[in-house]
């Protein structure tokens, strides 16, 4: 015990006398603990046991997912909030990729470091009202015919080109359905498979897009569906502007909702009354700004629009096979959407009522495996690293499956 209370005596007399030297030539006082794990504080660090287990084996794939999608994040802080989420999500994918079962399957994409509250406010776009379109008059070489025409039609009742030198026509729904025929067999379809109709054949589809955080799914999918359609019709290329949908129909008579989603047929009205820039001309910058649409450079293509009945498969199977692209409403609420890697998607907790649709795309064709399955394709505005290059197939056996047939809407060029 004697030894003890020496040592301890010894080991303060050292630091008292340590202390008075210090003092006496003016060196500074040690007040605080050498901080040695301080160099490791500029980035997540994992070795004073501030990130979860969970996070720590999902490390090396959030690195790389960093460098992938060029991740920089505000602070340190925030860097560990993101790695947490990501490691949640990429459990979340690695578990729901044990089911053999699915007919597709998950992936984690450019959404793995955000909440699912998160994408549902950014990456959505689709908001339904009630649209009547504004009137509009149309002149031809022999006369001029004004048309008003109610939101829910499928053909007008008035053929072109009517000798009447002013009428007003309304229009109704098709109570007959032609019978879908394929206009371009070489082209949209794959030669023995009459039953796959795909207008990516076509080359006449842009690169997939990018809608950033801004929903705005209604924009892109409005302006690529035009883009097809005139390059079918005409073999002119065009890359037109989602910003100037965006920025131009925020106020009436369209009442879209900028970066918080939009009607498609608002954004059709908008684009056959108005006019529509390039890309090249008017450049996504994926928020709501001033509308700075030049008319001395507009696309003027879109002499009208369909909307399709709610459900009415053998019209969309027939304006795919005979017009164009259409553009579709579905619900992208679930977290089988947000990470859909590659084949045919089947949700079962998805919804097919038009309040449930929350992102609008562009319906590209349709298909059949030859296990029997059959689905639909579309095309997102996700980014190549969603689904199939951008694309996705949805499942086609069930009736209207997340709401695909629900809102659906062609141009004519």
């Amino acid at each position: 015990m004697k030894k003890f209370v020496k040592l301890f005596l010894l080991l303060c007399t050292i630091t008292i006398v340590a202390s008075a030297q210090r003092r006496f030539f003016g060196l500074p006082t040690v007040n605080k603990t050498t901080d040695m794990f301080k160099p490791f504080r500029h980035g997540v660090d994992l070795m004073t046991g501030t990130a979860s287990n969970l996070a720590r084996h999902f490390m090396k794939p959030f690195q790389d997912f960093q460098v992938r999608f060029n991740r920089k994040y505000s602070s340190p802080e925030e860097e560990q909030q993101r790695l947490e989420i990501f490691a949640q999500n990429q459990q979340m994918v690695d578990e729901k990729s044990k089911n053999s079962r699915l007919s597709f399957f998950y992936r984690i994409n450019e959404f793995g470091d955000m909440l699912i509250t998160e994408f549902l406010k950014f990456f959505g776009g689709f908001r339904y009202r009630p649209y009547k379109r504004i009137e509009a008059t149309t002149t031809t070489t022999s006369t001029t015919i004004k048309t008003v025409v109610p939101d829910s039609i499928t053909t007008s009742t008035t053929p072109v080109g009517s000798t009447t030198t002013t009428t007003t026509t309304t229009t109704t729904t098709t109570t007959t359905t032609p019978k879908p025929t394929t206009t371009k067999p070489l082209s949209i379809t794959e030669e023995g498979k009459p039953n796959n109709v795909d207008w990516r054949r076509l080359n006449c589809m842009s690169d997939v897009r990018f809608q950033d955080k801004c929903s705005a799914g209604y924009a892109f999918a409005t302006v690529a569906a035009i883009e097809a359609q005139i390059c079918y019709k005409t073999g002119e290329r065009y890359t037109l502007s989602p910003q100037n949908i965006i920025d131009c129909t925020v106020d009436e008579p369209y009442n879209n909702y900028g970066c918080d989603g939009g009607t498609l047929s608002a954004s059709y009205d908008y684009i056959k009354n108005v006019g529509i820039n390039t890309e090249k001309d008017y450049a996504y910058q994926g928020t709501e700004n001033d509308c700075k649409f030049n008319k001395d450079v507009s696309i003027n293509k879109v002499r009208e629009f369909i909307v399709i009945g709610e459900g009415d498969e053998k019209t969309i199977e027939y304006v795919l096979n005979t017009f164009g692209p259409i553009t579709v409403g579905i619900d992208a609420t679930q977290d089988s959407f947000r990470f859909y890697g590659g084949g045919i998607y089947y949700e079962p907790n998805c919804h097919s009522d038009i309040a449930h649709l929350s992102q609008a795309v562009l319906l590209v064709g349709y298909g059949e495996q030859p296990d029997g399955q059959k689905y639909w394709l579309i095309r997102n505005s996700y980014g190549k690293s969603w689904g199939e290059d951008g694309y996705g197939r949805i499942s086609r056996n069930t009736t209207n499956h997340c709401g695909i047939l629900t809102h659906a809407v062609y141009p004519l060029i």
